[in-house]
């Protein structure tokens, strides 16, 4: 069984903080009080609900089919106590 890649983390914050930078450019002018930007937490878990890849990309394993539907019992408990580290 593959496990989480070890550069996850990392290739996530950047991807996180480009999200994040592109927020505040969409609300300059526009009611910039009344937005949130993302945590890494929450990056991944909007990620892994709307990229259909993100589990098979997490794992680095092609076999996982959109949305990580087929991941083992072992692949969820990793990617779930994972997340609760971020």
């Amino acid at each position: 069984m593959r496990t989480i890649r070890n550069s996850a983390e990392g290739i996530l914050t950047a991807n996180m903080n480009f999200a994040n930078g592109q927020l505040k450019v969409k609300f300059i002018g526009k009611d910039e009080e009344h937005f949130e930007l993302f945590t890494l937490r929450s990056f991944v878990e909007h990620e892994s609900k709307s990229n259909p890849n993100f589990f098979r990309w997490l794992f680095d394993d092609y076999s996982i089919t959109y949305f990580g539907n087929n991941l083992s019992k072992e692949q969820k408990e990793e990617y779930t106590s994972w997340l609760h580290d971020l």
